[in-house]
């Protein structure tokens, strides 16, 4: 609300204020160039006038399809209000000016309608203005204090997180408490991640030539309504790795797309500063060019630079997004494929495996996403960078390069020589973490035996291996970034040691080849300097991948087949079965026949190791089935001999916080 109205109001009624506006001044200059064949009237003049109309007409149309599409704020019309207010202000300053210094014998002829019309046109454009810094209130969605200000603030509060300011306000007064955080934006909840990843995960699986089954341990009983339990309903066989990176990107195309936007756009605005530069000294050294011309140099220095930092910290925002979702979603993913890996694959991956997936590799490849346009955006830096100098110092830039080449092979023999010691590190991880969660499930053991400093030593030996290589890839890092790091002042002094030698007469170092050379250096040391880190990332984030890769190819638990002829009264249906742990092992249950009804109690009863609680997971889907089938009717609820005791009274144990009735 401003002056007592809703913004939207305001927005309307002023756009239909400057429309009326621009048509009368639009139709008056028309009358005067094509009726009255006024030269005075140019055709430029009413094109310019026709432009604006349509323009203006556009922005109201924008602005009202935004709102009826439950848009708060719109982006696009406050850079189209705040582009009119900026390009505006000469012409406003001309016409006052013209105004006020109008001598008394040309009164009768001074074009009075454009000028009010521009008197009122302007301060119109600004009002816009103002009013597009407020977002709408939204008109059908309830916002209480644990939502996050970001989905109803304003473009402009976007663009500066001011939105963040209370938490930032509250942070700084006392400590933060659990009550006091928002909940998650809706596009960053894990439940709508993952179900988008889901559907093209499954395509993906189906262009990798990906064969399908039913569904796995569970299946609808004729005319019974039964929700699958695996992912999507399907069970797969994987005959060739899948790749994790097309889906993702497939399904955070959009935050990719706009993060490699932000990206260019600021490393393209670091080229312009070296430029202005250049053009103030200029100013400086010639003292015939007038003072507005420096003012609008330093003024534009000053908006160029205010705008990268805009631009880089959106960038920054969007990416470190980008990457908790990325964690969010494949988390998940490794989660929901350890609750369905085969006994087979359950020998081959440890629980220490499955944790550093979650919490070390899949860290990796969330660090990586603050990083991944540099793969394309350092190179970019390096090649603008090399073109200026070369437009301002010439082939002197030749020797700058050759040491840039010089270094390249060194440090593509280092990132080798670093992803070796990532994989093997990796491993002796792997180790450790098994042998800890060995020690910890069997703490019973270990104090009745006392083989704690036993297995202290084992555990400590591991440690002690990891190390090793954990030094190792220090010294690798450390050289690579002493490489990068003195590689912006060799470049630095050959060029220029480089340029006065080949013509110590002509190759003068003025002050404005020297401090724009060194503007573009500076610019240059960053990609050269960040080179050393974007290998040591990308060769973890490789090792990561195709750990991930690797695990997510292991089998799965084998689909029951769907026995024929069970009735729908039916509960539990066994025809045939015979089930096996592992094909290579003698215990198997053979010709398992069972018809449970529903609203039936059984107690299966049998001496000890006859294969009872086999049976039960036979029927849960855990075994392998080798012949016959099985079908369940409705949801399952399985209580294993082992109690699920958590540190909460006897009551709440039982209740699990459930209420009490």
């Amino acid at each position: 609300m401003i002056f007592g109205i809703p913004v939207c109001e305001n927005e309307d009624v002023i756009g239909l204020i400057l429309l009326g506006n621009n048509t009368v001044t639009l139709f008056y200059n028309f009358w005067h160039h094509y009726i009255e064949k006024d030269e005075s009237y140019p055709a430029s003049q009413l094109f310019g006038y026709a432009v604006l109309y349509v323009a203006l007409a556009i922005a109201v149309v924008i602005t009202i399809a935004a709102r009826n599409r439950g848009l708060i704020t719109s982006g696009i019309v406050f850079n189209f209000w705040l582009l009119l207010a900026i390009c505006g202000i000469p012409e406003f300053r001309y016409k006052l000016d013209s105004f006020y210094n109008l001598p008394p014998e040309e009164r009768d002829s001074f074009d009075y309608i454009n000028f009010y019309s521009y008197m009122i046109y302007y301060p119109l454009v600004i009002l816009e203005l103002l009013f597009s810094c407020f977002a709408d209130t939204p008109k059908y969605k309830v916002i209480d204090k644990k939502t996050c200000p970001e989905l109803y603030s304003s473009f402009l509060n976007q663009i500066t997180f001011n939105w963040f300011h209370t938490m930032a306000k509250t942070g700084n007064k006392r400590a933060l408490e659990m009550d006091d955080l928002w909940e998650l934006n809706p596009r960053d909840r894990s439940k709508h991640l993952v179900d988008k990843f889901s559907v093209n995960w499954e395509k993906h699986l189906s262009d990798c030539d990906i064969s399908k089954g039913k569904s796995a341990a569970w299946f609808n009983l004729p005319d019974i309504k039964c929700e699958p339990k695996t992912l999507h309903g399907k069970r797969v066989y994987f005959k060739t790795d899948p790749s994790i990176l097309w889906p993702l990107f497939k399904t955070f195309r959009k935050p990719f797309i706009t993060g490699a936007f932000y990206k260019l756009i600021f490393d393209l605005l670091q080229f312009v500063s070296p430029q202005l530069l250049k053009h103030l000294i200029s100013f400086i050294e010639d003292e015939t060019t007038p003072l507005w011309v420096g003012i609008a140099i330093s003024s534009t220095l000053f908006f160029v630079a205010l705008f990268q930092s805009m631009i880089l910290h959106q960038y920054f925002h969007n990416m470190f997004r980008l990457g908790m979702n990325i964690r969010s979603v494949l988390t998940s993913m490794v989660y929901r494929k350890a609750l369905f890996l085969s006994n087979k694959s359950k020998k081959n991956r440890t629980v220490g495996e499955i944790v550093n997936l979650m919490s070390v590799d899949i860290q990796r490849l969330q660090d990586l996403t603050t990083f991944v346009m540099l793969f394309w955006s350092a190179p970019l830096q390096v090649i603008l960078s090399v073109y200026f100098l070369l437009r301002l110092l010439g082939v002197a830039v030749i020797g700058g390069l050759i040491v840039l080449v010089l270094l390249a092979p060194f440090n593509y023999y280092i990132s080798i020589k670093m992803r070796k010691c990532q994989m093997e590190q990796m491993k002796f991880k792997d180790e450790r973490l098994k042998m800890t969660s060995e020690a910890l499930n069997g703490m019973k053991v270990l104090k009745l035996y006392a083989w704690e400093a036993s297995m202290q030593k084992m555990i400590l030996e591991i440690r002690k291996k990891e190390i090793e290589i954990l030094k190792r890839l220090a010294y690798l890092n450390a050289t690579t970034a002493l490489s990068w790091s003195c590689a912006p002042f060799l470049v630095a002094v050959v060029t220029f040691g480089t340029y006065v030698f080949i013509d110590p007469e002509n190759n003068v170092l003025t002050p404005q080849v020297t401090f724009v050379a060194l503007a573009l250096f500076n610019i240059l040391r960053f990609p050269l300097a960040i080179i050393a880190m974007i290998i040591s990332q990308a060769v973890q984030s490789q090792v990561s991948n195709n750990r991930l890769k690797a695990f997510l190819a292991e089998d799965e638990i084998e689909p029951l087949p769907l026995p024929e002829g069970v009735k729908s009264d039916t509960a539990i249906a066994v025809k045939g079965g015979r089930f096996t742990w592992d094909e290579a092992d003698e215990f198997k249950l053979t010709d398992i026949n069972l018809n449970i009804k529903k609203g039936s109690l059984v107690a299966v009863v049998g001496r000890i190791g006859c294969g009872k609680s086999s049976l039960l997971s036979a029927i849960l889907g855990e075994m392998q089935c080798l012949d016959g089938g099985v079908a369940i009717s409705g949801n399952v609820a399985y209580v294993p001999q082992q109690p699920w005791i958590q540190n909460m009274t006897l009551k709440k144990n039982i209740l699990f916080k459930k209420q009490y009735h």
